[in-house]
C-alpha cells in the first residue's frame, strides 16, 4: 500500500495515509510495519486478521504522543471503568489479541509512557498535573512505577496498583520531601474506604482509616 484510505473502519473512522505491507492470503491479512493514520494521530501496525466473516485479531500498535482523550475513546468499555478524569498525552504500545467486534472477550494489554499528564477526580479539589512515568494495563489492573505527579506546587513520586474494576481498589505509595505514605483504597459510590493509610510526614508516623464520602456536581 502506498498512501491508502479507508473509511467506515470501527472505532477509527477514516484510516489515511496507509503505507505498507499487507499480505492476502485466503481468509488471512498479515500486516507488517504498515504506517497509517487515524483520528489526527500517526500509529504503526503489525499483526493478523483472520476468519472475514467473524473478524479475529493479533496485533500490535505503537504510536508516539498520542492524546489520551483519542486513545480511550477507542475503547469506551475500558473508559467507563476508570474512575478518574485523564488528559494529555502519551508514548502508546498495545495489544489486540480476541474477536475484532467483541473486546470484552478479547485480551488487550498497553504500556503508557506519560508526558505531562493531567488527572481530575471529583473528590480531589483541583487538579494533579505534571504526570509522567509508566502506566501499564492488562485485564483488571492498572499499574504504575515511579510516577511524578504534581498537586498543589509540590511533586510526588507514585508507585502502586488500581485492581478489580467492579469494585475498584488502589494500593499505592506516595512519597515526596517530607512525606511517605502506604495505602489501600476501595472506591465506593461516592466514597473511598480507607482499609489501610500508614505512613511518615517529617518525623512523626501516623496512622488512619475510614470512609471519605464526596459529592459528584
Amino acid at each position: 500500500f502506498t498512501s491508502g484510505l479507508l473509511t467506515g473502519v470501527p472505532r477509527l473512522e477514516t484510516v489515511s495515509n496507509i503505507n505498507g505491507n499487507i499480505d492476502f492470503t485466503p481468509g488471512r491479512l498479515t500486516a507488517d510495519s504498515l504506517n497509517f493514520h487515524a483520528r489526527d494521530t500517526a500509529f504503526l501496525l503489525s499483526g493478523v486478521l483472520k476468519n472475514f466473516s467473524e473478524p479475529n485479531l493479533d496485533i500490535q500498535a505503537v504510536s508516539e504522543n498520542l492524546d489520551l482523550r483519542t486513545f480511550l475513546a477507542l475503547f469506551p468499555e475500558l473508559e467507563k471503568k476508570i474512575p478518574f478524569g485523564l488528559a494529555g498525552s502519551a508514548d502508546i504500545k498495545a495489544k489486540y489479541k480476541g474477536p475484532a467486534f467483541a473486546p470484552s472477550e478479547s485480551n488487550i494489554t498497553f504500556a503508557a509512557q506519560l508526558n505531562g499528564a493531567t488527572v481530575t477526580h471529583a473528590a480531589i479539589p483541583g487538579q494533579i498535573t505534571g504526570v509522567t512515568g509508566r502506566l501499564t494495563y492488562e485485564k483488571n489492573l492498572v499499574a504504575w512505577n515511579g510516577l511524578k505527579a504534581e498537586y498543589k506546587n509540590k511533586v510526588y513520586t507514585l508507585t502502586g496498583s488500581f485492581s478489580n474494576f467492579s469494585r475498584p481498589v488502589i494500593n499505592t505509595r506516595v512519597t515526596s520531601d517530607t512525606l511517605s505514605v502506604k495505602t489501600q483504597v476501595k472506591i465506593l459510590n461516592q466514597a473511598f474506604q480507607f482499609t489501610k493509610l500508614t505512613g511518615d510526614y517529617f518525623n512523626t508516623s501516623f496512622g488512619a482509616g475510614g470512609n471519605v464520602s464526596y459529592n459528584v456536581s
